[in-house]
Formats: structure tokens, C-alpha cells, sequence
């Protein structure tokens, strides 16, 4: 099938994503078997989230402490049912969770593209790192920028129903991004050790619509 969507136009990116989502899923004879989501305790995780990064004892997320959790931050939107209060609760988060589970999808193709001041950022190690209060079952992708700051997201070989499959599991995620020349670290902290990037990977995230995560750092 596809080893890396990077190069791809995003009409094709998208056509793409979804034969491989298909194939996942277990599309005809010869193909491989359903590959079932990893297990979430979708109430678990909610409260979990929230016995993490809750600080003021309200039972829920806002300001300072949603800054902190950058992957929920950005799925901002499709967990906020109640917009006014500007609040994240454990029970926004089990609903969140459990829309992926209802689409039954494994996983799911992903390509990143990466800037650095505004230029192509090459030889970059991008890292998806599931959200602890997740649990165990997820696992974490990576992929190395090309010359274009681009690159497919993957699991390990030995997570993939085929090794010739790049695919990431759906769920929030820390993102780290490092790029080290000669041994030392070229980017700052907030990119990689105290990141700030944050990602949702799932059918309903608009980020995805291309099958593209853009992230547009800058050198200071």
C-alpha cells in the first residue's frame, strides 16, 4: 500500500488515508483482518485527566491548567459542549473518547509537515506521546522530516497489521519535535522536553482534513 503520504497532494493524501483506513478495517478477502482499537476506559480517562491537571479542585479544566495539556487544547472544539464556561470536564473528555470508539477505526494515516521560521525544517524527529491518563494500550509514533519538512507518523513495525502500513492510533498526544545537529539540541525546550504542541488523531479532527499536521515553529 503506502509507506509515506508525505510527498502527496492533499486531494490524494486524502483518498489515500482513506483506502488505508479501509484496509485496516479489514476491506475484502486478502486483506488483513479487523485490527481493533487499542483499549480505552473512556470514563476512566476522563477522570483521570482531570486528577492530573485539575489544580484548583473544580473538577474541571480551564485556563492555565488546559494550557498545560496542549493535546486537549486543541481538541478544544470538539470537546466543549458547553462553549460559555470555557471549561473541560471528565465527562466532555469519556465523550470525546468514545465518538472515536464508535467509529471502530485501528488507526489511522498521518502525514506532518514541519517549518522552522517559516522554511522547511529537514531531519526533524517528530514524536506523538499518547496522553498518560490514557492509559497503556496506545502507542506512541514518530517519523523523521525530509528536505521538504515533511513525514509519515507511525508506530513501530511490530504494532502495524502490516509493516508496509504507516499508521497511528487515534487519541490526544503530546507532540515533541527535535532536531539536533552535531549532537546538540537545535530547537527550543518549548518544542520537545517542555512542549507546547499538542495534537487530537481522529476522523472528526480538522487538522486531519488533509491527513496533515502543520506545525510552524519559530527559532525564538
Amino acid at each position: 500500500m503506502m509507506r509515506c503520504l508525505a510527498n502527496l497532494g492533499p486531494g490524494l493524501a486524502i483518498r489515500v488515508a482513506s483506502i488505508a483506513v479501509w484496509a485496516l478495517s479489514g476491506g475484502c478477502a486478502g486483506r488483513p483482518a479487523r485490527v481493533e482499537p487499542p483499549p480505552i476506559d473512556a470514563a476512566e480517562a476522563g477522570r483521570r485527566a482531570i486528577a492530573l491537571y485539575d489544580q484548583n479542585n473544580d473538577d474541571a479544566l480551564s485556563g492555565e491548567e488546559l494550557a498545560a495539556v496542549p493535546s486537549l487544547k486543541k481538541a478544544l472544539p470538539r470537546l466543549d459542549t458547553n462553549p460559555s464556561d470555557e471549561k473541560i470536564t471528565a465527562n466532555e473528555i469519556q465523550a470525546l473518547i468514545a465518538r472515536w470508539q464508535e467509529r471502530r477505526h485501528a488507526m489511522l494515516p498521518v502525514n506532518c509537515h514541519v517549518t522552522l521560521d517559516g522554511r522547511p525544517l529537514p531531519g526533524a524527529v517528530v514524536t506523538l506521546e499518547p496522553e498518560p491518563y490514557l492509559g497503556d494500550a496506545i502507542q506512541p509514533a514518530t517519523g523523521t522530516t525530509n528536505r521538504l519538512g515533511n513525514t509519515g507518523l507511525s508506530v513501530a513495525e511490530q504494532f502495524r497489521p502490516d509493516p508496509t502500513l504507516l499508521g497511528v492510533h487515534c487519541g490526544l498526544y503530546k507532540v515533541r519535535i527535535s532536531k539536533q545537529t552535531n549532537g546538540q539540541e537545535t530547537l527550543p525546550a518549548k518544542y520537545h522536553e517542555n512542549t507546547i504542541l499538542g495534537a487530537e488523531v481522529s476522523m472528526q479532527a480538522s487538522e486531519l482534513a488533509t491527513g496533515t499536521l502543520e506545525f510552524h515553529l519559530k527559532s525564538s
